[in-house]
This record gives structure tokens, C-alpha cells and sequence, in this order.
């Protein structure tokens, strides 16, 4: 899934990129559904099939994801009408650094792989 020449540039709390997520979104950008298991098998990429071990890794991504917003200075989601929401501002921030990490993991797998060709 991650990119393993640039893995020493990313804190990972599973395999995968470590991209702050909009409220209420899991990294495959669908909602948080009701199913712990679930929760957890879509975040790590595995199937897990204990609700303590699924727990475990629900709450490790909620802080990975407090600490990445934290890092990057941006404001926890609100409570809103539909669950957690984040600001539309917020919401712009996190747009320009998705787009700025897609560029960067871009240029890291083109010359990645231009260090191997002949």
C-alpha cells in the first residue's frame, strides 16, 4: 500500500498512507459505520475478527488522525446536525493537502522507480 522509500517520512500506525481525513471519514473515504470489525478491517486493510483487537485500531487511527490535524494546525471536527463536521475552511485545508501529498508520493514513486531502470 505505502510507498516503501518514503515510510521513514510518515508516522503509521498501520500500513498506509497517513493522510488527515475529513470528519467522520475512513481512509477509504466512506463513513464510520456501525460495525467496530468493520471499522477496523477498512482501516488496516486486514480482516479483524476480534472486537478488542478492532477497538484498539479504531482509536489508534481517531488519534493518529487528532495528531495529524494537530501537526498540521488545523481545528477538531464540531458536532453538528449530521455527527462530526469539519468547517468548510477546514474542509479546503485538507483538499490542498491531499492534493499536495498525491504530487509529492507522484514525484517519490517516478524517481523511485527511475533509480531501478537501466
Amino acid at each position: 500500500m505505502g510507498l516503501p522509500w518514503d515510510a521513514d517520512e510518515r508516522e503509521l500506525v498501520w500500513p498506509g498512507p497517513a493522510m488527515i481525513m475529513p470528519a467522520g471519514l475512513l481512509p477509504d473515504g466512506r463513513p464510520y459505520s456501525r460495525d467496530e470489525r468493520d471499522n477496523a478491517s477498512r482501516i488496516c486493510g486486514e480482516v479483524v475478527t476480534s472486537g478488542v483487537e478492532a477497538d484498539a485500531v479504531v482509536r489508534a487511527y481517531d488519534r493518529q488522525q487528532d495528531a495529524l490535524r494537530d501537526r498540521a494546525g488545523l481545528p477538531y471536527a464540531v458536532r453538528g446536525a449530521n455527527g462530526l463536521e469539519d468547517l468548510p475552511e477546514t474542509l479546503h485545508a485538507i483538499e490542498r493537502l491531499h492534493r499536495k501529498e498525491r504530487a509529492r508520493r507522484r514525484r517519490v514513486h517516478r524517481t523511485g522507480w527511475a533509480r531501478w531502470l537501466p
